[in-house]
């Protein structure tokens, strides 16, 4: 490799690549510290990040790259866990703009796409022609189908689809020196012809052909005859009568060049599937009988633990769908989930109800659920897939790390290998974790360690050699889906013997001669316990190297406003991100949205975790602790985060970025001072509580409709000069309920509302409303005095001001907790501020009766409080003349992340109204985040929302959004004026009055 140029020549060359690229090139220190991690343990900080827009850009960074010695790592969705994903070098991003389907057979038995289509996008648009590509690994909502290549990627069914490698035809492969391969399969003609070919390619074909000739022996005997190998490079495939350079590209892991275009072979969807849920006493037990539940030729088996059942039933992500995992009336100490395909829906349920029977009689398992319909299995697959992230969610410094967790034994021994690896761990004081590929001997061992930690260092280690070798002696392989990468790199030469360890450096070497295709992973790789993202153990390359070798003693420095309880403060809630990368999907939930529009790594979840993670140890400015938390670069990724808390219930370890975000946002402004537009927004429910129902506040808001002003308010504080601007109530909540004649309602159950800022002033109509409708569902309502939720503070950063008036809130709330009545909020955003913020940020006053927590549940989202009483014998009716007829919902953000978004169609139904609900995603304005990011705000909401909303005029049903922004923000951008239920549904008292 020659030698690098110095850095300021190095950053000049950076440049001027740059330039010549149609995509993008970032060598700064939050985008290259976003790309230093992926879903490993692992910290390697690129020189810098590329995003080729197609394979032009891709050669003249291959060619700059072989020119000054820079290595090379392709990159897809991130989602290694073996750390093949991070490197020295360039990064170069396909997911963002190499991302398209290129052609697709007319017959529908192949397609050609770039190596950054999503699996589950690919398979979405190739659903109609009844095929896919069928590996389904757990991550297919952003694995790409570069990344899969790479890697070899399999999936819960592997047993009837097989790998990757099954289901590649060709890939057009670039090497370092600029060569371009195509690898078909060809037949010993055909690989004889590409061989008498002159340059490289016939240089290649020989090459391998030498290789395998001389260790035919060895191949035949080190490759064990299992459904799952993807350690070393797959000479195995030479063997067969047909052959393609491909195969070895595949399971690679980069090492060989770079994919630009990939040829896939597409399978028939199944006719129709159904699932029996096995239940277990002990994990034994599960494993025991595999053989023979085998027998009854099943499309998957996958087995989970008491911990994933533990966190499923437990996870705010995931609890509502897991309830299966209890149907028998108990939560089992394993389950295994037994799918089965059929000719149609009769033969599938019909195998599944043999095998369950079969399983009764012969006395296997405890307990036996059928899941027949699509949404159940949809269910029980989905806390499947969240396997990892609720390992790694549990509550402590312990996380389950990747390191055993790749083995592929004989089915026949995995018992017999997991009671090992149990003993292993338990000797060496480590809780372990299992789920995954029952079926192919494949189980993902998590052991539960605390790599801050030197001794949990150490364990790492020693676990992983006394695994691998038993895993040897049961006729095993160390790397049986996720790859060697840097995890399982050392353990290669040791699989295979030093005699094929040489082959595969000579494979190597014949492809990428300068070792700069992704060095160090999968050959000749840093040790297990090296570059950790939590404390280096050396550096990588000769470049930035990994995380600083007193990284623990660095965070442990950190202090922070808000408490962070039970994730162990503030350093454990940025790390609960494991970067497992779910913040990635975009076809179904919430988070991210502005990832869903820019595609961009720092607009996701696990990318501004990084770059906390990076900011509170002073890998971005130098700065530790707060004053890490004020750097630019932080901020600029932070900026787009709409704090809409979808994170907080989507993401499998429920980082909570809203939370983080306006810590930070309080950390910056301690340095910097408050900046104008922060202050506005903070400070607006105080001002609103001036002016609303007063002559000077009717002059303010006419003046906001002046152009002037807007240009005015655009300059000073950023808000977009094409936004409407709230428009202040000329008679505030108080003043409307004073002036009406209601009747007194002594000797009624109380329920106190808590009038939040924009209804008391901004929207007195829907204040009024609510007060109506729970009058009329038989309640005597108490108006809370004034005080704000503190939404607008939290959210604008200014978090010890929320402190300061949250505190007058809660002192407020307390007097209502203790006397044991109900409180309802109507605003989605203020309720999850009263329920989950402000409780972890103020501090317990001495000697109340009633703590900060016990306050805030006594705290109910009107929508929650109104179910509850259906369940008590309320009945509902629609507001007098309105008829009540089909109606589209859209729930707020924080309504699907904290509360029940199910509420208000469940409401609407029981009043009448035929209810239409579907996945709407977020509307994009998200408080004043639309105010001064107008044009991503509007993208946001054209993802999903306008287009069903102008949908739903079209056949003129009435909007309902539960959040004051999303009807702002509807009106702003599609003319709908949206109404909240409390408009249109009141209670039926017993006489039918």
């Amino acid at each position: 490799m020659p030698s690098l140029p110095a850095t300021e020549t190095l950053r000049r060359l950076l440049a001027d690549l740059r330039a010549d690229l149609a995509g993008e090139l970032h060598d700064d220190a939050t985008t290259c510290g976003v790309f230093a991690t992926d879903a490993s343990v692992y910290q390697v900080m690129p020189l810098a990040v590329a995003f080729p827009k197609s394979a032009e850009d891709v050669r003249k960074i291959v060619a700059f790259a072989a020119g000054h010695g820079v290595p090379l790592t392709g990159r897809g969705g991130g989602t290694s866990l073996s750390g093949q994903a991070i490197g020295a070098g360039i990064v170069m991003d396909f997911s963002r703009f190499m991302n398209r389907v290129l052609e697709v057979a007319e017959d529908g038995s192949w397609v050609r796409v770039e190596p950054g289509v999503v699996l589950d996008e690919l398979n979405q648009q190739l659903a109609p022609l009844g095929g896919h590509f069928a590996p389904d690994p757990a991550t297919g909502s952003r694995a790409t189908i570069g990344g899969m290549i790479g890697n070899n990627s399999c999936g819960t069914r592997s047993i009837v689809y097989g790998r990757t490698c099954d289901s590649v035809i060709s890939v057009r492969l670039l090497l370092a020196d600029g060569t371009e391969l195509e690898t078909p399969r060809l037949d010993e003609d055909g690989w004889n012809a590409a061989a008498a070919k002159p340059g490289r390619e016939g240089e290649i074909y020989r090459g391998v052909s030498g290789v395998v000739a001389a260790h035919e022996a060895l191949i035949k005997a080190k490759f064990p005859p299992l459904p799952r190998v993807v350690a070393g490079y797959a000479l195995n495939s030479f063997l067969k009568p047909e052959r393609s350079l491909a195969d070895l590209v595949v399971g690679g892991e980069g090492t060989l060049g770079l994919v630009l275009e990939a040829t896939l072979r597409l399978t028939p969807l199944p006719k129709a599937t159904a699932v029996v849920v096995v239940g277990f006493d002990s994990l034994d037990d599960a494993l025991v009988p595999l053989p023979a539940m085998l027998t009854h030729q099943p499309s998957a088996i996958e087995l989970l633990d008491d911990v994933v059942i533990t966190e499923a039933l437990r996870n705010s992500s995931t609890r509502d769908i897991a309830a299966f995992l209890t149907a028998s009336g108990k939560a089992p100490h394993a389950v295994q989930l037994c799918e089965f395909f059929g000719a149609d829906a009769a033969d599938a349920q019909a195998r599944a109800r043999a095998f369950k029977n079969a399983m009764q009689s012969q006395g296997i398992g405890s307990s036996h659920i059928l899941c027949l319909e699509k949404a159940e299995q949809h269910r029980a697959w989905e806390v499947r897939r969240l396997g990892l992230g609720l390992i790694s969610n549990q509550p402590g410094k312990q996380k389950g790390v990747s390191t055993i967790e790749d083995a592929c034994v004989p089915v026949e021994k995995l018992a017999e290998y997991t009671r090992f690896v149990y003993a292993c761990c338990e000797r060496n004081g480590i809780h372990t974790a299992t789920y995954a590929h029952a079926s192919v001997g494949v189980l993902h061992f998590k052991a539960m360690l605390d790599l801050h930690e030197a001794p949990d260092r150490v364990a790492l280690r020693k676990v992983g050699e006394e695994c691998f070798a038993e895993c040897l002696a049961l006729g095993g392989v160390f790397s049986g889906e996720h790859g060697d990468g840097i995890v399982r790199g050392e353990f290669v030469e040791k699989q295979f013997g030093p005699g094929l360890y040489q082959a595969f450096r000579r494979i190597k070497a014949l492809f990428d001669p300068a070792n700069l295709m992704n060095p160090g992973r999968k050959l000749d790789a840093p040790p297990l316990d090296g570059p950790l993202r939590y404390g280096d153990n050396g550096q990588e390359g000769g470049f930035r190297g990994g995380a600083p070798r007193d990284y623990p003693q660095r965070v442990a420095q950190v202090t922070s406003l808000f408490q962070y309880q039970g994730q162990g403060g503030v350093v454990g809630a940025i790390e609960q991100c494991n970067g497992v990368g779910a913040c990635r999907k975009i076809g179904s939930g919430n988070m991210c949205p502005s990832y869903r529009v820019t595609k961009e790594e720092s607009h996701t979840t696990r990318g501004r975790a990084n770059a906390l993670r990076l900011a509170i140890s002073g890998q971005l400015n130098g700065e530790i602790g707060a004053k890490g938390l004020a750097d630019d670069g932080l901020h600029e990724t932070l900026d787009l985060c709409l704090s809409c808390k979808a994170c907080k219930a989507e993401c499998p370890n429920a980082v909570d970025m809203a939370r983080l975000k306006s810590e930070a946002l309080q950390a910056r402004w301690d340095q910097i001072g408050v900046p104008p537009k922060a202050r506005l927004v903070g400070d607006l429910p105080t001002r609103a509580a001036q002016f609303a129902g007063t002559t000077l506040g009717a002059i303010g808001t006419a003046l906001t409709k002046n152009g002037w002003v807007r240009q005015f308010m655009e300059k000073r504080y950023g808000i977009d000069r094409r936004r409407a601007l709230p428009e202040l109530a000329t008679q505030t909540l108080d003043q409307m309920l004073s002036a009406r004649n209601a009747p007194a309602r002594k000797g009624a159950p109380k329920v106190v509302l808590f009038a939040d800022t924009w209804m008391r002033y901004f929207e007195p109509h829907i204040g009024l409303a609510t007060v109506e409708m729970l009058e009329s569902c038989g309640f005597q309502v108490i108006l809370t005095k004034g005080h704000d939720s503190q939404r607008p503070r939290l959210s604008s950063g200014l978090v010890r001001e929320a402190k300061l008036h949250g505190a007058k809130l809660f002192d407020e709330l307390r007097a209502f907790a203790a006397a044991g009545l109900p409180i309802v909020a109507v605003e989605p955003s203020d309720c999850s501020a009263i329920t989950d913020d402000l409780p972890d940020l103020l501090d317990e006053p001495a000697g109340a009766a009633v703590s900060n927590r016990q306050v805030a549940a006594h705290v109910r989202l009107i929508d929650d409080f109104v179910v509850e009483q259906l369940g008590k014998g309320l009945r509902l009716r629609p507001v007098s003349g309105i008829a009540p007829g089909q109606t589209m919902l859209h729930p707020h953000c924080h309504q699907r992340a904290l509360f029940s978004a199910a509420a208000p169609k469940k409401i609407l139904e029981a009043a009448g109204f035929s209810v239409d609900a579907p996945e709407t995603g977020c509307c994009g304005m998200a408080g004043s985040f639309g105010y001064t990011h107008h044009d991503l705000s509007e993208k946001v909401g054209e993802d999903r929302l306008f287009p069903a909303v102008r949908a739903a005029n079209e056949k003129n049903k009435r909007v309902i959004a539960t959040g004051t922004s999303c009807r702002a923000q509807l009106q702003d951008f599609t003319q709908t004026q949206a109404a909240h239920w409390v408009e249109l549904v009141r209670g039926v008292q017993p006489s039918g009055g």
